[in-house]
């Protein structure tokens, strides 16, 4: 078995989150100063803009998400396929990557439906919600507000947004998981067609495709638009993979 090559990547700050795309990796640094993206940049997934080379080999600043363009310190990073989230301290969600499904929140108005450029993502209620969290499946995203509420947006052909349609487009602008509006959601998971919420209490939702089990509901479905409890158990923690 070949020995393992430790690599030593230069950022310009220590770096305090990462996450993971298919073939893109995104890094936040220290204080939510920076975020640097590398990796493929075909669906624009890099966020550098419509003139950027089609992949990044070294990890490159996001000008585009410094404070002092998006008005305050990035807190948070979610990476899906090919699609890309970053929340604000503010609570202020920004999208960008491919939008085919709408899982940049918003409906595809143009071929190829990228976005190579972080834009921020529109609420449909009255009072925008202050966002702390944001989560990316495949092909569809998932946010929770500072009150415990959940929202979701994007491919839907499974019911992981809690709307079951095979329409073109997906779901968009975010829609509230009004069943959930009653309890409250302290973290979120998104798998490939599937979403995970996890109550103060210590249970954990579930919707979306089942067809491999990672519902985790006791029963093989192909697709579930209705949040289904997850077992008799307290749980703490809870992250998705592709269909576990």
């Amino acid at each position: 078995t070949p020995a393992l090559t430790k690599t030593i990547i230069q950022l310009p700050l220590k770096c305090v989150e990462i996450a993971a795309g298919r073939h893109f990796a995104l890094a936040r640094m220290e204080g939510g100063l920076a975020v640097c993206s590398w990796g493929a940049g075909h669906f624009g997934q890099l966020a550098l803009g419509g003139d950027s080379a089609p992949f990044m080999d070294h990890p490159t600043v996001v000008e585009a998400l410094l404070p002092h363009v998006v008005g305050a310190p990035i807190v948070g990073i979610a990476a899906g396929y090919w699609h890309a989230m970053a929340i604000t301290q503010t609570g202020a969600v920004y999208s960008w990557g491919c939008n085919r499904n709408s899982q940049c929140g918003f409906k595809p108005s143009k071929e190829p439906p990228t976005l190579c450029a972080p834009q921020p993502v529109q609420f449909e209620s009255a009072q925008t919600p202050r966002i702390v969290k944001v989560a990316a499946g495949r092909s569809h995203s998932v946010c929770i507000d500072d009150e415990g509420k959940i929202y979701c947006w994007g491919a839907c052909q499974y019911g992981q947004c809690v709307v079951l349609t095979r329409r073109r487009g997906g779901v968009a602008p975010p829609k509230l998981v009004e069943s959930l509006s009653q309890v409250q959601i302290v973290d979120i998971a998104a798998g490939d067609t599937h979403t995970l919420a996890l109550t103060g209490g210590g249970r954990v939702f579930a919707f979306g495709g089942g067809f491999e089990g990672q519902l985790g509901t006791g029963s093989i479905v192909q697709m579930n638009p209705k949040p289904k409890l997850v077992g008799d158990l307290d749980f703490v923690a809870i992250e998705a993979g592709r269909e576990w």
